[in-house]
């Protein structure tokens, strides 16, 4: 099994897109959507905007989550998985900017 990673934020989402083809690199159909499924970790899956792509979106804290992302190939009336893991290395946002702001005031006279 092919294992993919990535290292985000908890604030991120990964959107997996799938383009099927051979061994011999042609493209290839598959039998319905591309599916997923959390395996460990507080992650969650989302439909994409298309059969071929999913959203494995992070949880809330600094825990790896793992998804297995899988299809049936075969497009008779067997069935046959091809599958890749997706493992998520997850840190905890941090602050990009510390959001200051100014008031201009007249300063007190001279003692």
């Amino acid at each position: 099994m092919i294992v993919k990673e990535e290292n985000v934020t908890n604030e991120h989402q990964v959107r997996v897109t799938s383009s099927p083809s051979t061994l011999g690199d042609r493209p290839a159909p598959i039998d319905g959507p591309l599916q997923a499924e959390v395996i460990s970790g507080p992650g969650s899956v989302a439909d994409g905007d298309h059969p071929l792509q999913k959203v494995l979106r992070t949880g809330d804290t600094a825990e790896e989550c793992r998804f297995r992302v899988f299809a049936d190939v075969d497009t008779s009336e067997g069935i046959v998985i091809v599958e890749e893991e997706w493992v998520l290395h997850v840190t905890n946002a941090m602050a990009g900017s510390l959001g200051t702001s100014s008031q201009i005031e007249l300063k007190p006279p001279a003692a």
